[in-house]
């Protein structure tokens, strides 16, 4: 199914382009594991197929199911307080509390997340099991989501003294235990192909599983 918007709300249809949901949200994501994200008011939950909201709208923010996990930001407590990310089951049940600073969805049994602190020596960063066990923790450089079994890491170059402020990136591709599979070489990475540029003469070319 896809969303549609008629007088400001929105609605889905099927394949057919016939209305199955009527538009009744202020906002929607796509249908994925079965279930969509809309917005009532200023808050998110989760509806079927049928268009039964199956997780009240009580979320600041979601992202779509996957893994049978979705990432929530909890709505904050006061206005500017900081945002915090945890993630829900299907049935709307919270399974790992709103704890981190940033989080990604869960691919490949595995979520990044970070836990930030104005003092670096009290960050956390790394990946977590869908019952909110740390793994790969605190390894070198900033993470995302695992893609085909593989995570792009950047990790920082040492600075130049004479230029503190232009700090540069290797790029490389580990595995679930936390392996180098690509060594840190690129300095632009996507999911699926990856433009290489190598220190040195300059070097164009594609990389994927």
């Amino acid at each position: 199914m896809a969303w549609i918007k008629k007088d400001d709300k929105v609605g889905f249809i099927d394949a057919r382009g016939e209305l199955v949901i009527l538009p009744k949200f202020n906002q929607a994501q796509p249908f994925k594991e079965n279930l969509a994200a809309v917005r009532l008011d200023n808050r998110w939950g989760f509806i079927d197929r049928e268009g039964s909201l199956l997780i009240p709208a009580q979320f600041y923010q979601v992202a779509p199911f996957s893994e049978g996990l979705s990432r929530i930001e909890a709505t904050p407590v006061e206005l500017f307080s900081p945002r915090k990310f945890g993630f829900i089951d299907r049935t709307g049940k919270t399974v790992i509390e709103p704890q981190f600073d940033w989080a990604e969805p869960f691919s490949s049994g595995l979520a990044y997340v970070g836990i930030y602190s104005a003092n670096s020596l009290g960050s956390q960063t790394g990946y977590i099991t869908p019952t909110g066990q740390w793994v790969m923790q605190d390894i070198p450089g900033a993470g995302a989501s695992f893609s085909e079994g593989l995570a792009a890491r950047r990790v920082q170059r040492p600075v130049d003294p004479l230029q503190p402020f232009n700090l540069e990136y290797d790029y490389g591709y580990a595995n679930p235990q936390g392996q180098w599979v690509i060594s840190p070489q690129m300095l632009s990475s996507q999911s699926g192909l990856t433009s290489i540029q190598q220190a040195g003469p300059f070097q164009s070319g594609i990389c994927g599983d």
